[in-house]
């Protein structure tokens, strides 16, 4: 191979190079199901992408949230009316109303937070307090029985109504079979 050659095909590597450490560090993906805000360190959210490619900024970021329904499970520690500590599996189903508006909003109060940080940490939160308000108004027989469904139901509206605020849609929670200390379950089966 002559110098030429050799010196053309060092070019086009580099070139080559380039092109993929450009797209790598300047276009965003953004997956079918998800919107991302766009932000920089020094100026906030700027602008919200929809799924697919995009070009980024150098000193651009983003944090990504899902329009689809995503399925959390997690557990509560309440107190029922008959002073009864109890601990429940739950089940909800969440989504962020994918708006600019609302995405918008959701940064600004949460900043740069991954959606499992937020589930973590602001929706449990709210599902903590909703479960407490309502199941604290029923019997430790009542969550354990008869009125899990009703207790579910006004648990849904409660997180659902001060979830929604900020941009998130919560739908149908779940309660599942609580957990009791000894005694209570002894005196339940008896």
């Amino acid at each position: 191979m002559t110098y030429k050659g050799i010196r053309n095909l060092a070019i086009l590597v580099v070139v080559v190079f380039a092109l993929v450490i450009g797209a790598l560090v300047f276009v965003e993906r953004v997956p079918e199901g998800e919107v991302a805000v766009v932000y920089t360190p020094s100026g906030g959210a700027q602008k919200v992408f929809e799924p697919g490619w995009h070009f980024v900024g150098l000193f651009e970021k983003t944090t990504k949230y899902p329009t689809r329904i995503q399925i959390i499970e997690d557990q509560v520690s309440v107190t029922t009316t008959d002073g009864k500590k109890v601990t429940m599996p739950v089940r909800y189903e969440m989504k962020v109303d994918g708006t600019e508006e609302n995405i918008i909003s959701i940064f600004k109060e949460l900043g740069s937070q991954n959606i499992e940080q937020i589930q973590d940490g602001y929706l449990y939160q709210r599902l903590f307090r909703a479960s407490r308000d309502v199941v604290s108004q029923y019997s430790v027989l009542d969550i354990y029985g008869t009125k899990t469904s009703e207790a579910s139901a006004k648990i849904t509206e409660k997180m659902a109504d001060s979830a929604a605020d900020l941009g998130f849609i919560v739908t149908d929670v779940t309660l599942g079979t609580p957990e009791l200390d000894e005694e209570t379950q002894q005196a339940i089966d008896a």
